[in-house]
């Protein structure tokens, strides 16, 4: 017997309305008699109607109307977790919707586990593990294109491209294990070149996959962005340009700025938390090298790092540390060369020269002047210059994925070398099984219990 679990499926937090969800085999058991008609008599079970909401007062243990509620039934299989299930809809008061939960659970249920409901759903069939780490993706992801990824393995377009691969290696296994048991038979089986293409073949659709992994994760979860430069070249300001926010201090006095400040602001369908950080300069005291160091960091870990440069003084001692600083990110680097409304000191052919081989915008924090160009630019090297259709298919978001295809990669090379090298067949067949068990792993067709408490721990309560 499953037992029956609750708990909010929205935020507990004053709200138009509130959700709450029920699920196990004594749902309806539990929630309706606490659900009355409008006389306050009983709703008899066989008279609800599945799959549609219905009005109801909600009454606590002693009969007290807590809400008046909408309640949506689902009969098993034919819900979200494939058991017994019902939502209420209540106002969205939490000291209500913390009643309603006390009453359920006085009632015979108890409260969920953090991801519970689509653990559920996993083990009753009703989504594969790929589709239920997509719902997880779906509800934080940050950005448009991010959400479209989430809702295509949400569908199970992640699965149907793995389970091609799969069935590849499979074709190519079962040839192989059957000249083994049957060497007598004389069956008819691809030569070790065919073979060797047709496996070939799909490891370098499964590389394709592993190689969108850096793009996909950054439209899930966003591209960090370090704004960085020596000392009152306008960092602050063009943070707050590019964000519409006064979020950073700005001042004419250098130095100002002695932590990272964060402001997140998407472009065309893309995340990323831009980050105003200290200038770069020889420090003048600990906190400044502090706040230095800080800069350093973050240049370290961001998907992309912006040099600004002031286009209104000559390029100086300080310039060249910075882009000495620099040069360690050139493959992830772009320049901005701010406050191009004023008289130009420092032109574009002479950032280039700083910066060789590196775009360089020119832009005004002031006027807004450049602002449309950065932001493009910015996007476009995160998204490394990939094509606006090449972001429409499947890709790789999760590190897990990522890290089980690898190890199918690996045992697909093995097995490849072994048939060019004319090896014994059952090494090649030991080398296949272990590829397929790693897809295997990804779907959960082959899982453990450890694996699903560390990925549904991460999901919230109500889901």
């Amino acid at each position: 017997m499953r037992e029956t679990i609750a708990a909010p499926a929205t935020y507990m937090a004053e709200s138009a309305i509130g959700v709450i969800r029920v699920s196990g085999d004594d749902a309806f058991r539990i929630v309706l008699p606490s659900l009355k008609k409008r006389n306050l008599s009983p709703i008899d079970e066989g008279a609800i109607e599945h799959q549609r909401l219905q009005l109801a007062l909600f009454v606590n243990r002693e009969g007290k109307v807590v809400d008046e509620v909408l309640f949506a039934p689902f009969k098993e299989p034919h819900s979200y977790t494939g058991e017994n299930m019902v939502e209420i809809y209540c106002h969205g008061n939490p000291s209500i919707m913390e009643e309603i939960i006390d009453t359920l659970v006085e009632a015979g249920a108890r409260v969920a586990e953090p991801g519970e409901f689509t653990r559920r759903a996993f083990l009753n069939g009703k989504l594969d593990l790929t589709q239920a780490e997509g719902v997880l993706s779906l509800i934080t992801s940050t950005s448009h294109q991010g959400r479209s990824l989430a809702m295509a393995e949400v569908r199970g377009e992640l699965s149907k491209r793995l389970s091609l691969a799969k069935r590849e290696l499979f074709e190519a296994l079962t040839e192989i294990e059957a000249a083994m048991d049957f060497p007598e038979e004389g069956l008819e089986t691809a030569s070790p070149p065919e073979l060797t293409q047709r496996l070939r073949s799909t490891k370098e659709h499964l590389e394709e996959m592993v190689d969108g992994f850096e793009l996909g994760e950054v439209l899930v979860k966003g591209a960090s962005v370090a704004l960085a430069g020596r000392p009152n070249v306008g960092k602050s300001s063009l943070l707050n340009a590019l964000t519409r926010k006064d979020r950073s201090i700005v001042t004419p006095i250098p130095g100002t700025t002695r932590d990272v400040v964060e402001e997140r602001v998407e472009l065309s369908g893309v995340t990323v938390l831009l980050k105003d950080t200290a200038g770069l300069r020889e420090p003048k005291d600990q906190v400044e090298k502090l706040g230095m160091n800080r800069t350093l960091r973050e240049m370290e870990r961001s998907h992309l790092v912006v040099m600004v440069l002031d286009s209104s003084g000559p390029l100086g001692r300080e310039d060249e540390m910075v882009a000495k600083l620099a040069k360690p990110h050139q493959h992830r680097l772009l320049v901005a060369l701010n406050k191009c409304d004023l008289p130009q000191k420092t032109r574009v052919k002479d950032a280039e020269r700083l910066f060789p081989n590196t775009k360089v915008v020119q832009v005004s924090a002031l006027t807004g002047e450049g602002l449309p160009e950065l932001k493009e630019a910015i996007r476009t090297a995160i998204l490394k210059e990939r094509p606006e259709k090449d972001l429409q298919g499947v890709m790789l978001t999760n590190l897990r994925h990522k890290e089980c295809l690898q190890r199918a990669l690996i045992a697909l090379e093995r097995a490849i070398d072994s048939i060019n090298k004319e090896l014994p067949l059952d090494l090649v067949s030991s080398d296949l099984n272990e590829a397929i068990d790693a897809i295997d792993e990804i779907t959960g067709e082959r899982f453990t219990a450890d694996l699903l408490d560390s990925i549904f721990s991460k999901f919230c309560v109500g889901k």
